[in-house]
């Protein structure tokens, strides 16, 4: 994270651009060596998104992810369900923002969400069911 924390610095209204946080981190390596310990993105997504489109981004998707879990609590249990079961697994690895197979999974993820936060065809919006 302090790498990352590092290169945000070095560009923080744009970041270093979309995977190049590899390059940056190489580039970071060349000028101080011993600002390196690890040749890797960090796992925090907020973080990496941070390094590479600036705080804007890192801030954004904390927001996106503010507004999802906001809509999965209107919807009801199966959306939290969805939400609290792939929302940690999304801010702690990057696999779903980095690798093709990942952002199918995010699109499927964000698309349940969606799908859960609106009512039944045929139903008001807000209703809540048959009473009893």
């Amino acid at each position: 994270i302090v790498q990352a924390l590092r290169i945000t610095a070095a560009e923080p209204l744009l970041g270093v651009g979309p995977g190049r946080y590899d390059d940056a981190l190489a580039d970071l390596k060349t000028r101080d060596p011993g600002a390196v310990a690890v040749l890797q993105e960090p796992h925090i997504v907020p973080v990496l998104l941070a390094a590479e489109g600036g705080v804007v981004a890192g801030g954004a998707f904390l927001i996106a992810l503010l507004l999802l879990l906001r809509g999965a609590h209107r919807a009801g249990a199966a959306s939290i369900t969805a939400y609290a079961l792939f929302a940690p697994f999304l801010f702690f690895e990057h696999y779903p923002y980095s690798h093709a197979q990942g952002a199918v999974i995010l699109g499927t993820w964000f698309g349940l969400i969606a799908a859960w936060s609106r009512p039944a065809l045929g139903q008001p919006k807000g209703y809540e069911g048959p009473p009893g």
